[in-house]
Protein backbone atom coordinates (compact mmCIF):
# COMPACT_ATOMS: atom_id res chain seq x y z
CA UNK A 1 0.00 0.00 0.00
CA UNK A 2 1.34 3.42 -0.98
CA UNK A 3 1.82 6.00 1.74
CA UNK A 4 1.28 9.71 1.14
CA UNK A 5 2.48 12.55 3.30
CA UNK A 6 0.09 15.45 3.68
CA UNK A 7 1.74 18.84 4.01
CA UNK A 8 -0.02 22.07 4.81
CA UNK A 9 1.09 25.66 4.27
CA UNK A 10 0.50 28.49 6.71
CA UNK A 11 -2.24 29.71 4.33
CA UNK A 12 -4.14 26.43 4.67
CA UNK A 13 -3.44 24.80 1.31
CA UNK A 14 -2.58 21.10 1.42
CA UNK A 15 -0.32 19.01 -0.76
CA UNK A 16 -0.02 15.22 -0.83
CA UNK A 17 3.39 13.74 -1.64
CA UNK A 18 3.92 10.05 -2.24
CA UNK A 19 6.42 8.46 0.10
CA UNK A 20 8.99 6.30 -1.66
CA UNK A 21 10.21 5.90 -5.22
CA UNK A 22 9.24 8.52 -7.81
CA UNK A 23 8.84 7.05 -11.29
CA UNK A 24 8.41 10.46 -12.96
CA UNK A 25 11.69 11.65 -11.41
CA UNK A 26 13.33 8.40 -12.54
CA UNK A 27 12.31 8.81 -16.17
CA UNK A 28 12.38 12.60 -16.56
CA UNK A 29 14.95 13.87 -13.98
CA UNK A 30 15.52 17.60 -14.54
CA UNK A 31 12.23 18.04 -16.43
CA UNK A 32 10.39 16.58 -13.43
CA UNK A 33 12.16 19.05 -11.10
CA UNK A 34 11.31 21.93 -13.44
CA UNK A 35 7.62 20.98 -13.51
CA UNK A 36 7.57 20.65 -9.71
CA UNK A 37 9.29 24.07 -9.42
CA UNK A 38 12.13 22.58 -7.39
CA UNK A 39 14.68 25.03 -8.75
CA UNK A 40 17.75 23.92 -6.82
CA UNK A 41 17.20 20.28 -7.74
CA UNK A 42 16.53 21.29 -11.34
CA UNK A 43 19.89 23.05 -11.69
CA UNK A 44 21.81 20.31 -9.89
CA UNK A 45 20.20 17.56 -11.99
CA UNK A 46 20.69 19.53 -15.19
CA UNK A 47 24.37 20.17 -14.50
CA UNK A 48 25.06 16.57 -13.47
CA UNK A 49 23.26 15.24 -16.56
CA UNK A 50 25.24 17.68 -18.68
CA UNK A 51 28.48 16.38 -17.17
CA UNK A 52 27.44 12.82 -18.04
CA UNK A 53 26.70 13.85 -21.63
CA UNK A 54 30.04 15.67 -22.00
CA UNK A 55 31.96 12.67 -20.67
CA UNK A 56 30.00 10.40 -22.98
CA UNK A 57 30.62 12.53 -26.07
CA UNK A 58 34.27 13.44 -25.45
CA UNK A 59 35.65 10.28 -23.88
CA UNK A 60 33.44 7.23 -24.28
CA UNK A 61 32.09 7.44 -27.84
CA UNK A 62 35.40 8.25 -29.57
CA UNK A 63 37.16 5.38 -27.75
CA UNK A 64 34.57 2.75 -28.81
CA UNK A 65 35.74 0.70 -25.84
CA UNK A 66 33.02 -1.71 -24.75
CA UNK A 67 34.01 -1.45 -21.07
CA UNK A 68 33.74 2.34 -21.13
CA UNK A 69 30.40 2.10 -22.92
CA UNK A 70 29.10 -0.28 -20.24
CA UNK A 71 30.44 1.97 -17.49
CA UNK A 72 28.71 4.98 -19.07
CA UNK A 73 25.44 3.04 -19.32
CA UNK A 74 25.78 2.15 -15.64
CA UNK A 75 26.40 5.83 -14.84
CA UNK A 76 23.23 6.87 -16.71
CA UNK A 77 21.18 4.19 -14.96
CA UNK A 78 22.68 5.17 -11.59
CA UNK A 79 21.74 8.80 -12.24
CA UNK A 80 18.16 7.75 -12.99
CA UNK A 81 17.95 5.58 -9.87
CA UNK A 82 19.23 8.41 -7.66
CA UNK A 83 16.59 10.73 -9.17
CA UNK A 84 13.80 8.20 -8.60
CA UNK A 85 14.86 7.20 -5.12
CA UNK A 86 15.28 10.76 -3.84
CA UNK A 87 12.71 12.64 -5.93
CA UNK A 88 9.86 12.72 -3.43
CA UNK A 89 12.21 13.52 -0.52
CA UNK A 90 13.66 16.43 -2.51
CA UNK A 91 10.15 17.69 -3.20
CA UNK A 92 9.19 17.37 0.47
CA UNK A 93 12.29 19.32 1.59
CA UNK A 94 11.59 21.97 -1.02
CA UNK A 95 8.06 22.43 0.32
CA UNK A 96 9.35 22.61 3.90
CA UNK A 97 11.68 25.44 2.86
CA UNK A 98 8.64 27.23 1.44
CA UNK A 99 6.84 27.05 4.79
CA UNK A 100 4.87 23.81 4.51
CA UNK A 101 4.75 21.48 7.51
CA UNK A 102 4.03 17.78 7.70
CA UNK A 103 0.52 17.10 8.96
CA UNK A 104 -0.06 13.37 8.61
CA UNK A 105 0.88 10.18 6.81
CA UNK A 106 -1.99 8.39 5.08
CA UNK A 107 -2.38 5.11 3.22
CA UNK A 108 -3.79 5.41 -0.28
Amino acid sequence: MTKHIRMRSSRGSSVYIKDGFSWPAFFFGPIWALVKRAWLQFFILLISFGVLIVIDELVVRPSKNILLICAMLAAYIGYMVVCGKNGNAWLRRNLEREGYSRVEVTDA
